[in-house]
């Protein structure tokens, strides 16, 4: 009669582990510190760990086993600036003792630092005297914003107006005085925001007093 069939599988490739976050997209900027990572890999192993993560500008822990081809863990920002996770080769193997490729690089910026905003003028320096009634002011934004406004600046002794545009962090207005006296502008703290949602901190406050009446 006819034999058993004697089957096998040879397997030489290396397994392979995808990076992939719900966090942030990788080459994106979030506000959140703690990322939450995802590693799969294309076939079971058992021997995949956090320390064969490589991680740059960032800390991980809380490695987390979903399967045995599912991994997590959260890497951790301390301060704003760029991270990376990565799995070198030659770190984990399959069930057959073939090591791992290296996996993609995945990479994000971390900012959660609010926005400052400096008011300058041409027309008179903070603390002066001038007989121009109408100032022009200068508002510069250390980050590119999209939602800056009239709405947002503060005047005090001026009515602000002409409020212009120059680029994402350079824009403008005039604020004119009515009669003799003082006056001031400031742009109150979470009134705009950057590319990533973070609110701005107080600006400085830009002062003079204008006297356009003879002696």
């Amino acid at each position: 009669s006819v034999s058993n069939t004697y089957t096998w599988t040879y397997d030489t490739t290396d397994p392979t582990m995808v990076i992939t976050s719900n966090t942030i997209a990788s080459g994106g900027t979030t506000a959140t510190a703690a990322v939450v990572l995802i590693y799969t890999s294309n076939e079971a192993t058992t021997d995949f760990a956090l320390v064969d993560i490589t991680e740059t500008g960032c800390t991980g822990d809380t490695f987390t086993t979903t399967s045995t081809t599912i991994y997590g863990s959260t890497c951790t920002v301390s301060a704003d600036g760029a991270a990376s996770v990565v799995v070198a080769a030659e770190t984990f193997n399959d069930a057959l003792g073939n090591d791992n490729s290296v996996s993609n690089t995945y990479s994000w910026t971390q900012d959660d630092t609010g926005p400052t905003m400096t008011i300058t003028s041409n027309t008179i320096a903070s603390g002066g005297t001038t007989a121009t009634a109408a100032v022009v002011l200068i508002y510069t934004s250390n980050e590119a914003t999209t939602n800056f406004a009239t709405g947002d600046i503060t005047d005090t002794g001026c009515t602000d107006d002409s409020f212009t545009t120059t680029s994402t962090t350079v824009y403008g207005s005039t604020c004119t005085v009515a009669a003799d006296g003082a006056a001031s502008i400031s742009v109150a703290a979470g009134t705009f925001s950057d590319a990533t949602g973070n609110t701005n901190s107080v600006s400085n406050t830009y002062s003079w007093t204008q006297d356009d009446t003879g002696p």
